[in-house]
């Protein structure tokens, strides 16, 4: 057996002067040392370190001789409790004003659509959690789990409604918390303890009961992600939180728990990775593939549908009108329930907007008639008896037919695009007959980019008034030309009686980006420039 190397590590802590953490880092203390101090930092600090001989322990005396000038001249007197001078009632009870705020603000976002409260969540003058969750590639670090064990050994979380979940981040993290005991530490408590799965973070895992409230340590929380199906009426609660103070709150029976009320000592294990878990089950092909070997397909995996090239003009219609500050990714295609459609387009596409707009998709989907009967070399009209208006005006002033001008749908949002990298979506508008976004802003570059490797104009339009409706059609002439030609303003049209012109934008695009979208999706790009 291949002796494993010991490389000793290094955890700075800065605290703030009533002793709580700032931040936290994890080094390697040979590089650490031999560089010197990172941390620049005017308040306590807490070091951690194992060494493994003298050399090291002289080294460690000349590290800390530097890390000594980001220190105060005089140390406060620092505890892991209760800042000085609080009260009592100040930390153990719930601030009321802002529960009350927090409902204010919900039932808003909700539009009133399902009775929401959390004040009825204290309980002699403490706040109540229906359930703690300790997840994903962050929550569930080893580190993460192995304080969590140390704060709650020799505790119950209790027999009432609160519950525990912990999910290491990787198998070989389960086996190392099974083996130096911390797996047994927790679940000698009460705490239920699952394999790694990303479930917890997209919402199709302990998914919070109705009127429950949840603190997670996991990646995100969106609104509308866990659990809640306002449609149904029913809504539930969830904040994100440290796993060490979800773990106090176990510790304290469901009652909310700050870490730093706990007096524990902090042991922190050292890691020791096990190679041989993967090694054991994961195919390595050693990069020569088996042309033998036949490739699985379930029922529920499909194939992508055609997507044409842009054509010269574009009419699109908008389906789905958003006023919202921001949409989330999480918005545009939820969650959860889409999970099982990852590898169906069609499928996945039936969910888009669903929980913002749920008339979007039936809405997209009789426009895309149009289209389909364009690319079939039918009649537009009789897919979509309402376009007949709509080319008669256009036709008055542009020369337009079904060979060089392409129909589709549009959304208007404000700032779609926020939250998880999910190019779901944008896909799932492309597969419905999306040809653009209309907005004042992406939140993100990564939605924007979606958008362009699914063949979708990025649009962009100044705030204020729009100059359209949910339900307008917009001429947009010659925007292949415009595409080729970088052309960065855009000339378009509302047309119902008249055709009332107005500005689109494009921001900067790349050249493969505007070859892309020319294309009509990333696929196609890579299937012309193969």
């Amino acid at each position: 057996m291949e002796q494993e190397v010991y490389k000793p590590k290094l955890r700075i802590t800065t605290l703030s002067e009533n002793g709580t953490p700032l931040s936290d880092r994890l080094v390697d203390a040979y590089t650490e040392m031999n560089s010197g101090p990172k941390v620049q930092h005017n308040g306590p600090i807490r070091v951690e370190v194992t060494l493994t001989n003298k050399q090291d322990i002289d080294n460690f005396k000349e590290y800390l001789d530097r890390l000594s000038g980001t220190l105060p001249a005089k140390a406060p007197n620092v505890g892991r409790g209760r800042p000085a001078g609080s009260t009592t009632k100040e930390l153990e009870s719930p601030r009321e004003d802002i529960l009350a705020d927090v409902e204010k603000r919900a039932l808003v976002s909700l539009d009133g659509a399902v009775d929401y409260s959390l004040r009825d969540k204290v309980h002699d003058g403490k706040l109540y959690v229906d359930q703690g969750i300790i997840a994903g590639c962050a929550g569930g670090g080893y580190e993460n789990i192995c304080a969590a064990a140390n704060i709650l050994k020799g505790a119950s979380i209790g027999s009432d409604e609160f519950t525990l979940s912990v999910y290491p981040a990787s198998t070989p993290i389960y086996v190392e918390l099974a083996r130096n005991g911390r797996l047994a530490d927790l679940m000698e408590t009460g705490a239920i303890v699952k394999t790694a799965f990303c479930g917890p973070c997209f919402g199709a895992g302990d998914t919070p009961a109705n009127n429950a409230f949840s603190i997670r340590h996991s990646t995100r929380n969106f609104p509308n992600r866990e659990g809640s199906k306002l449609q149904n009426g029913q809504i539930s609660s969830v904040a994100l939180m440290d796993a060490r103070s979800i773990a106090a709150t176990a510790a304290n029976k469901g009652y909310l728990t700050a870490a730093t009320d706990m007096d524990v000592e902090f042991t922190g294990p050292a890691y020791h990775f096990d190679s041989s878990i993967y090694a054991n089950r994961v195919f390595d092909s050693k990069g020569v593939a088996d042309p033998e070997q036949e490739i699985q397909f379930g029922p529920n995996i499909k194939d992508w549908p055609e997507m044409v090239a842009l054509p010269e003009n574009l009419i699109i219609k908008v389906v789905s009108e958003i006023h919202d500050p921001v949409t989330t990714t999480d918005e545009l295609i939820p969650s959860g329930e889409t999970s099982s459609f990852r590898s169906n387009p069609l499928g996945l596409a039936e969910f888009a907007l669903s929980r913002k707009d749920p008339a979007y998709v039936g809405r997209a989907k009789e426009v895309q008639k149009a289209e389909k009967a364009r690319e079939a070399g039918q009649c537009m009209g009789e897919a979509l008896p309402e376009l007949r208006d709509i080319m008669h005006k256009i036709k008055e002033t542009y020369d337009v037919h079904k060979s060089n001008v392409g129909v589709g749908s549009t959304i208007f949002a404000v700032k779609p695009g926020d939250g998880s990298a999910r190019e779901q979506a944008a896909s799932c508008q492309k597969v419905l007959g999306g040809w653009a976004n209309i907005a004042n802003e992406y939140a993100t570059k990564r939605y924007r980019s979606n958008l362009i490797n699914w063949g979708m104009l990025p649009f962009i339009i100044d705030k204020g008034e729009l100059p359209f409706e949910n339900g307008d059609y917009i001429f947009i002439p010659e925007i292949q030309d415009a595409i080729k030609n970088k052309v960065s303003t855009i000339k378009a049209f509302v047309v119902n009686k008249d055709m009332k012109e107005f500005e689109l934008k494009l921001d900067e695009l790349t050249d493969d980006e505007r070859q892309i979208i020319l294309d009509g999706c990333l696929i196609n790009y890579y299937r012309e420039n193969k």
